[in-house]
């Protein structure tokens, strides 16, 4: 019994800080965004690089991302908007999917990929054309 209890004191608290609702998404090489704070709200910023945050105690889940910024207004609208909010519980598992298609690619592409605070990468090839 108390093997369980002091397990359970041990576990939680490294489970919890392990969550990806604990982790710092603000700072990316050093530099710091306009919502480096965290702080969820309407930035009056003219680019479209403020963060967001997956801390619940700052900013409320993915109900709320679109409140970050003006750039992510589009985030509140509609079932289909990114950031994904998976909702597990809905989730539908399917046995038999189609199998993946891939199409080899030979050719090496020296390129430097960025990934702004949780969005998609981006890749810029050295040559400038767009992937």
């Amino acid at each position: 019994m108390y093997l369980h209890l002091t397990a359970l004191c041990v576990v939680i608290p490294l489970c919890y800080g392990a969550s990806m609702f604990k982790h710092d998404h603000y700072m990316d090489n050093g530099v710091r965004y306009p919502n480096g704070d965290g702080i969820c709200e309407q930035l009056n910023e003219t680019k479209c690089d403020a963060g967001f945050s997956y801390d619940r105690s700052i900013c409320e889940g993915p109900h709320y991302w679109h409140t970050i910024s003006k750039c992510f207004i589009a985030c509140g609208i509609g079932q289909r908007q990114s950031p994904i909010n998976i909702v597990s519980y809905d989730a539908k598992f399917r046995q038999r999917l189609p199998k993946l298609k891939f199409k080899p690619h030979m050719e090496k592409l020296k390129t430097e990929v960025t990934n702004h605070q949780n969005r998609a990468p981006e890749f810029e090839p050295e040559d400038g054309e767009n992937l």
